[in-house]
């Protein structure tokens, strides 16, 4: 370690006997300690397992949602868990929830506890794709190697700190071999076992006896299929994962990326599930399963979206430009659904904000429910066809000026689809009249606003307009708005250009 090294606070210490051993308590918070039982037991068919002489018991990894190496936390030339105990030597394996990856991992002694320390570890067994996650740590007084199958660790540590070791890549099979040699600041190895928020203490019955971690578990193979074959975008799709095996134990987690981000948006205890796209496209899918030692499988398909087997688009007009309607008045909806594929049980269900009055003037052949806005149509809508729904919507006079959406969908029962409507979406309420719409909807023979006009500005509207700039007098329909000089410039430009009004006048 980093700091004080010449000085030794203690000299070293012999092997504990096995008696002293089992009556010894660890006096940390969140660490039980088991018995220590009697040599011998039987092995499982899968697993893990440690073996030391006589002595064999099984072992489950502690689990994490981060990387080993994150999880013991390095940093001033220490372990950062609630893990570490004084003048005890751990060691356990650790599974990496979110990749699956299995680690073995080691940490000596504890920060602060009056004593230094000093180990080394021989490695023997190790699989081809271990490696180095983590040294604690790389100076001048502690030397690491790793050649797989063997590898070799030798620390010394201040009492002010810890050390140890992070090995990745250990795979789901294999034998590894540990030689240890405490020199001394340790007096008792164990091995940890269970839930990582508190796990538990297998005391091991020597310091000196060369130890086995034996992993006999094979991990999960994952596979799905899907249905239909050639989804459309907003199709309900079966993902069936009951292919997936696990030959020498149970899955117990199926776990699906639909996006291809890495996140796994559903985790679920059955294999089978739904889901829907909104976009058309190759998408990238992947499950992951997972058993029920923490081992997982992995596959990804990909699969080709089509568009929406229907195409559902609103067209709003109002009687103004841009979507606007005055308070009391009535605009025009139309909703027009195309088939690009043979479809059943097809309804269409639209919201509306509350207290809008809705008159139908086309329903072309599908049956209207008034109270909630809803069309079905009862018969197969075959690809290529269309079918359009058309009808009025009163804006009640009661009503705060502001914008309003409407939302709708259409659901379908074979294939089973609930996509929404696209298209226009709002509508902007008011209660009075722009100067120039106002112009180009005066009936001049009443002097009444008259929505069905054009916006084009005719000779005797700007007459008109003239006549009560001259006199200045309010403009219909405005709340009492007045034509300024400026504004008066305007009208007659728009007049001699046949600009529409709610277009802006070509510079």
């Amino acid at each position: 370690m980093v700091g004080d090294r010449k000085t030794r606070r203690g000299w070293p210490r012999g092997p504990i006997k096995l008696a002293a051993l089992s009556l010894l308590v660890v006096a940390t918070a969140g660490l039980a300690e088991l018995a220590l039982p009697e040599p011998g037991g039987a092995s499982p068919g899968s697993g893990y397992l440690l073996r030391q002489g006589d002595f064999l018991r099984e072992i489950t990894p502690l689990f994490g949602v981060e990387p080993a190496s994150a999880f013991y936390n390095y940093s001033d030339y220490q372990a950062n868990n609630h893990l570490v105990i004084p003048d005890h030597s751990l060691l356990f394996l650790y599974r990496d929830m979110v990749s699956g990856e299995l680690s073995l991992v080691i940490i000596h002694d504890a920060p602060n506890d009056g004593t230094d320390g000093s180990a080394s570890f021989s490695f023997s067994g190790l699989p081809q794709g271990a490696r180095f996650a983590l040294m604690d740590d790389m100076d001048s007084t502690d030397r690491f190697s790793l050649e797989p199958p063997h590898g070799e660790a030798y620390w010394y540590w201040t009492s002010e700190h810890t050390d140890g070791l992070v090995i990745s890549g250990l795979g789901e099979e294999f034998e590894i071999t540990i030689v240890p040699n405490f020199l001394w600041g340790i007096e008792r190895w164990v091995v940890l076992t269970g839930e990582v928020g508190s796990p538990k203490v297998i005391p091991l019955p020597s310091l000196r006896e060369p130890l086995t971690l034996i992993g006999r578990n094979s991990p999960p193979s994952a596979s799905f299929s899907f249905s239909p074959s050639e989804p459309y975008v907003h199709e309900l799709i079966t993902f069936d994962a009951r292919g997936s095996a696990d030959p020498d134990g149970e899955i117990t987690s199926y776990e699906w990326d639909f996006d291809g981000d890495g996140l796994f948006e559903q985790v679920l205890e059955r294999p089978i599930t739904t889901y829907s796209f909104a976009r058309a496209g190759e998408k990238l899918v992947t499950l992951r399963v997972r058993d029920e030692l923490g081992a997982v499988g992995v596959v990804t398909k990909p699969i080709e979206v089509k568009e929406g087997i229907v195409t559902v688009t609103r067209a709003i007009a109002t009687p103004l430009p841009d979507h606007e309607i005055l308070t009391g008045e009535a605009f025009k909806v139309t909703v027009t659904i195309l088939a690009h594929g043979t479809v059943m049980g097809l309804g269409l269900d639209e919201d509306l904000p509350e207290g809008w009055e809705v008159e139908p003037i086309s329903n072309d052949g599908a049956k209207f429910k008034p109270t909630c806005l809803q069309w079905a149509f009862f018969e197969t809508i075959h690809a290529g066809e269309t079918r359009k729904i058309t009808y009025k919507v009163r804006v009640p006079a009661w009503e705060e000026p502001g914008t309003f959406k409407l939302e709708g969908k259409v659901i379908a029962t074979l294939p089973e689809v609930e996509a929404p409507v696209s298209g226009d979406a709002q509508v902007r309420v008011i209660q009075f009249l722009p100067i120039k719409l106002a112009i180009s909807r005066l009936d001049v023979t009443t002097g009444e606003i008259d929505l069905t006009l054009s916006n084009i500005i005719t000779f005797p509207q700007i007459q008109f307009a003239v006549a009560l700039w001259l006199e200045d007098r309010p403009v219909p329909g405005t709340n009492g708005k007045r034509i300024d000089f400026k504004t008066m410039l305007e009208l007659i430009t728009y007049w001699l250009t046949d600009t529409p009004v709610d277009q802006p006048l070509q510079r």
